[in-house]
């Protein structure tokens, strides 16, 4: 061939280069859509999957399916062709299900995070870009990767019980969403309880203890699936609009407390400058509104019974009492850090203000939520025609209870915070130590009374006194059992006196802690000043509207 010949050739057409398959474009996308993937979740479930542990279990469970098959058609034959053989088969592949579920991978997950700060590894972890949130939602993603395979490996069973009548598919569809929802409610929680502790001997002492919840959870889980399916068919009111409101209503505190514990343990293994306060007390705040919204829907549709004021008072009395003897254990002292991100005015402070770490705000936020649900019953009660105008007896039952159960809280949260205070001036203290110091205040205000009462002779063993001044439950029980006792002199003086207390002691905390509610903000230096300067998008720097000049 001429050189003529050669250039000629190669200024003609080019040869056709092999098109790429549709599967080589979807592999591609596939691999550039997985550099988005959080990282932590790509190297826990690489690490899952390729386990002992997960490949025993998964094992196991593809046996005892292949097991609970051949035996439930044998033990129902020959009545398997003509009768309803599909609830107790049900049964069966949902108790297999549940203990990987609500054991093997909840433990794993706390076994993940423990193991990473037991052995140090969490370090390098806390050092690089990642947020801890990402870290938790890297690893509770694993879990749910993880579920996703057990599920599959069963799903052909679960709809072969379908096949056998008895079932129906709604029926299926519910108890499996269930099963899953408490296996990441528990694989939450393992995560969170993982971040209790550094210490290896604390962490093999809670080991124990998170295995035996996770258990005490399966086997219950177990009874409630076997009354749920086979026993009590009650409650599938499918037809019922108020079935999937009820069902809802579950949902929507299953997901806040759900986002609570996961704000939590984010929370726990951030750096202590951070603001770790503010995006729980968010959570706490939507979950009131939630409770006040189902209890006021409750209200309505059960013909206005104070009862359900009542119960609506002390629910939230435990959700701000809970965490209130939590917040009261926080550190007092703001960093630098969080005193920057402060708003510069006061309205803006006295705003936000309600959200940042501290026990004295974390107070404030406790009994003032408890006091605006206070108030809400109250006008509720009072709005109601029913109620108002049906009987003064219902309304002097419900004001009394408020003002009881309000009380209480008010004057337990200040008692634990004026303790905790005492303790940060000889030592240290954090949120547990209050916990435990609320929960002895408690008991000591309840038994101690009763102890008191039962070994006088002058005192009725069996009625109200005042030396019960200090016990909510018997206080509170008394309201409720007769209105009449409101009156009584015993009764009626303890709601003076408590409320009286709940007054002053409020009126304390606010003198004590003046200084803490509205904290002063605090200028960045210029070393961080200028770092910010820098990672600030920078602009154009032309007109910026049509009379400016170019």
């Amino acid at each position: 061939m001429t050189t003529v010949e050669t250039a000629a050739n190669f200024d003609g057409e080019p040869e056709a280069a092999p098109q790429t398959s549709r599967w080589q474009r979807f592999d591609e996308w596939v691999e550039y859509a997985s550099e988005f993937l959080n990282p932590i979740l790509v190297k826990e479930t690489r690490q899952a999957l390729k386990s002992r542990q997960f490949a025993v279990t998964f094992t196991l469970v593809l046996a005892c399916g292949w097991a609970w098959s051949l035996l439930g058609v044998a033990l129902n034959s020959p009545a398997v062709y003509y009768s309803a053989s599909g609830p107790i088969m049900l049964v069966g592949y949902v108790d297999i299900l549940l203990f990987p579920l609500l054991v093997i991978i909840p433990f794993t997950a706390f076994r993940s995070l423990a193991g990473e700060r037991e052995d140090g590894t969490y370090e390098l972890l806390s050092v690089s870009t990642l947020p801890t949130t990402q870290i938790i939602s890297g690893k509770l993603g694993s879990a749910v990767l993880q579920m996703i395979v057990y599920l599959s490996a069963l799903a052909p069973c679960v709809a072969f019980t379908y096949l056998l009548r008895g079932i129906d598919i709604i029926t299926i569809c519910y108890v499996m969403v269930a099963a899953t929802l408490a296996s990441v409610l528990l694989s939450m929680a393992g995560l969170l309880l993982a971040t209790v502790t550094n210490s290896k001997a604390w962490q093999s002492v809670l080991s124990v203890a998170v295995i035996i919840l996770f258990l005490i959870a399966f086997f219950g889980a177990i009874a409630m699936s076997i009354g749920a399916i086979v026993e009590d068919t009650g409650w599938r009111r499918y037809d019922d609009a108020n079935f999937w409101i009820l069902t809802i209503c579950v949902l929507t505190f299953y997901f806040s407390y759900l986002a609570l514990l996961y704000f939590a343990a984010a929370a726990a293994i951030s750096f202590a400058s951070e603001n770790r306060s503010t995006k729980l007390r968010m959570v706490m705040l939507v979950q009131h509104f939630l409770f006040f919204i189902w209890f006021c829907w409750g209200y309505i549709e059960s013909g206005y019974e104070e009862a359900i004021l009542c119960v609506l008072a002390t629910f939230l009395a435990i959700h701000w009492g809970t965490h209130g003897a939590l917040m009261v254990g926080e550190n007092p002292a703001l960093s630098p850090r969080v005193r920057r991100s402060i708003p510069k005015t006061v309205f803006k402070r006295l705003y936000s203000n309600w959200f940042l770490p501290g026990p004295a705000r974390g107070y404030l936020f406790a009994t003032s939520g408890m006091i605006s649900g206070a108030v809400a019953i109250l006008c509720l009660c009072l709005a109601t025609p029913e109620l108002a105008l049906g009987g003064s007896y219902d309304v002097e039952m419900a004001v009394a209870y408020v003002l009881v159960v309000t009380s209480y809280l008010v004057i337990y949260l200040g008692v634990g915070r004026i303790l905790m205070m005492g303790v940060r001036k000889v030592g240290s203290g954090d949120v547990f130590l209050s916990a435990i110091i609320h929960l002895l205040l408690l008991l000591f205000g309840v038994f101690v009374p009763i102890i008191i009462q039962l070994s006088t002779y002058w005192l009725p063993n069996d009625e109200y006194s005042i030396v019960q001044i200090s016990n909510p439950f018997w206080t509170l029980t008394s309201i409720i059992d007769d209105p009449n006792m409101i009156w009584h002199p015993e009764l009626g003086g303890a709601i003076l006196l408590l409320t009286a207390g709940a007054v002053l002691m409020f009126g304390l905390q606010i003198i004590i802690s003046a200084k803490d509610i509205v904290p002063t903000s605090q200028a960045a230096p210029d070393r961080v000043a200028e770092e910010d300067r820098l990672l600030s998008p920078q602009t154009s720097g032309g007109p910026e509207n049509p009379w400016d000049e170019g």
